[in-house]
């Protein structure tokens, strides 16, 4: 048996470039003609589901599972199915569990429970149609189908290795240690994909042997799926690690491509290998399909050069909003770069605008990702500088913790002293000894007063600090302005309040 030594020792002869012979071939879909038809219409990434991740395709390509949290107060949580026809509704099969993964026949799902039964982690099956009482198979996480529909690879912390899971007699068979988690089993049920601290991404025989060092990129964390043909794997990172969605050749040595802007999670292949589905992983939560042919073009697409999309899928009303909304980003992205400048720091150049028809809020900003709200717009139609706020996040671009009354001042001074014009008395102030953590237009205002009157370009150093990480804390305004932040906020108040 090969323990995890081996593992890494083996990696040590496949640093040269190598080839794998993979034999599978994809298995044919045999959609309805609904979701024939929804699939065809997909040309750009769609979002299916809502408060939903860790989705994973159905053999015949109909429908897909997914998990919703438990924890969750809007909808209740359990493992779903969603029939692909852009109708249904989602099914509800369990209570409970995460990770699920459909058998290649069609008629199981496993998943992982926690705290049931006894054990942190266990491995459940039940039928795809929610009919009977899910089944217990034993502890594990992380559940991947050996080909064959009656046996499992999982993770087994107990054993710190692979086990071989047995669903009707429950016999376990270890496989090999294993050095990772997350184990992504190939459709043929003999190779896996790990990553290795500083190295990149490795696949292997499932006994450690063959190991082919497929990409010397380190990554941060790997969630991963193989295509149906076995020769890609899509993979992304940890929810939060901040990740895009990779392609890889699982095949050879090379280096993985992009292919999408967010920081999108939890890949799984159709069974033609034509579409792929993943999660937004926190905060949002939504099940995404993307067309791998639309994939692939995003990793042409130059990182370098500017570039706006807009997606009003699902609110192709507001249309002519979005589209005014899109130009006031061309028009504004330079500009702001140029007001809050960092000496070589990179600001991401390609934006994605976007309505969301469900939640009550105004917008939010995800990386690249700027989401509004369309109730919001139909009911403050003339609020278009809202997307100037979030466009300001979009070039903040903090990687690092920054306090969010800052990270919201900052953006608030830009749009309404810069960009809408406001006067300094426009600006709303509070009695308060903190109130300059009262963030948005207070903050702002706050800002503008600092600006015009006592530290021109603080600003921009404050926003410098914020993007490299190295903000003091509250001491920065007295290092810059020779007063303590709590005493400018005095004297910014005694000036308002005798201005009024």
């Amino acid at each position: 048996m090969k323990t995890a030594r081996h593992f890494i020792l083996a990696l040590g002869l496949s640093i040269a470039p190598a080839f794998f012979a993979y034999s599978a071939e994809p298995q044919p879909m045999k959609p309805d003609d609904a979701v024939s038809a929804f699939l065809q219409g997909i040309k750009e990434p769609v979002r299916v589901a809502t408060q939903a991740a860790q989705a994973y395709w159905s053999p015949d390509g109909n429908s897909i599972c997914f998990t919703r949290k438990p924890d969750n107060q809007d909808v209740p949580g359990g493992v779903f199915t969603l029939r692909l026809d852009g109708e249904s509704a989602p099914v509800r099969v369990t209570e409970s569990g995460k990770d699920p993964v459909w058998s290649p026949d069609g008629q199981w799902i496993a998943y992982v429970d926690e705290a049931k039964n006894g054990v942190p982690q266990s491995i459940w099956v039940t039928d795809a149609a929610g009919e009977k009482q899910p089944e217990f198979i034993g502890s594990g996480g992380y559940p991947n189908w050996f080909p064959d529909s009656e046996s499992l690879l999982v993770y087994s912390p107990e054993d710190s290795g692979l086990l071989k899971v047995n669903i009707k007699t429950k016999q376990r068979e270890k496989v090999t240690d294993f050095p990772y988690p997350y184990p992504c089993l190939s459709p043929d049920g003999k190779r896996v994909a790990f990553p290795v601290s500083g190295r990149g991404v490795i696949t292997s025989n499932l006994d450690g042997s063959q190991a082919i060092l497929n990409s010397s990129t380190p990554v941060s964390s790997f969630l991963g799926r193989w295509s149906p043909d076995g020769k890609r794997l899509a993979f992304g990172g940890f929810p939060g690690a901040g990740m895009k969605l990779y392609v890889l050749d699982a095949t050879t040595t090379g280096e993985p491509a992009a292919i999408t802007e967010e920081s999108w999670t939890r890949p799984a292949w159709s069974p033609d290998g034509l579409y792929i589905v993943c999660d937004s992983g926190a905060p949002g939560y939504e099940v995404w399909i993307t067309p791998v042919s639309a994939a692939h073009a995003k990793t042409e697409v130059d990182e370098n050069v500017f570039g706006v999309t807009l997606d009003v899928s699902q609110a192709p009303e507001l249309e002519d909003w979005g589209n005014e909304a899109k130009q006031l980003i061309e028009d504004w992205y330079g500009r702001i770069c140029n007001l809050i400048p960092t000496k070589d720091f990179s600001v991401p150049k390609r934006i994605r605008l976007r309505f969301r028809s469900e939640g009550g809020g105004v917008a939010e900003t995800g990386g690249t990702r700027i989401s509004v709200f369309s109730g919001w717009v139909k009911q403050h139609p003339d609020d278009i500088g809202l997307v100037f706020h979030e466009l300001v996040h979009v070039v903040q671009h903090y990687t690092h913790r920054a306090p969010g009354w800052l990270t919201e001042g900052i953006a608030d001074y830009l749009r309404w002293a810069i960009f809408e014009g406001k006067p300094q008395d426009w600006f709303p102030y509070s009695d308060k000894p903190d109130g300059y953590r009262d963030s948005y237009r207070v903050t702002g205002g706050f800002f503008l007063w600092l600006e015009t009157d006592r530290a021109p370009g603080i600003v921009k150093k404050l926003n410098t600090a914020l993007r490299l990480g190295n903000y003091p804390g509250e001491e920065f305004f007295e290092r810059e302005t020779g007063m303590s932040v709590r005493d400018l906020w005095a004297e910014y108040l005694k000036e308002r309040k005798t201005a009024s």
